[in-house]
């Protein structure tokens, strides 16, 4: 999580030498989440759709990319491409042990 403080303040020149005096008139804390997406299966559509549901069962959500899809979509087809499943880094603790069980089921 990535903390980020704003602040809005006035300035005054006071000719006292080269001293600068302010005040904050108001300041905001935002906090971002940054993802860090890892992905941790590419493959068929029905294998990446297993290991979804899955791991979105034990409380770890999911990111599904789908480039056959998506060439499709775009008007062109590759027989190479693959569906991708993504999580975030923090959660790859949680979600190992279902990822290794899947592996060693395929």
């Amino acid at each position: 999580m990535l903390s980020v403080t704003i602040f809005d303040f006035r300035i005054w020149n006071l000719r006292f030498g080269n001293l600068i005096f302010f005040q904050i008139i108001h300041y905001t804390t935002i906090q971002y989440t940054i993802m860090g997406l890892m992905k941790i299966f590419s493959g068929s559509e029905i294998l990446a759709q297993a290991l979804q549901i899955k791991i979105e069962a034990i409380g770890v959500d999911t990111v599904l990319k789908n480039n056959i899809q998506s060439a499709r979509l775009a008007g062109f087809g590759n027989s190479d491409l693959a569906v991708e499943v993504f999580i975030q880094e923090v959660d790859f603790g949680k979600a190992n042990p279902i990822i290794e069980a899947f592996r060693m089921s395929i």
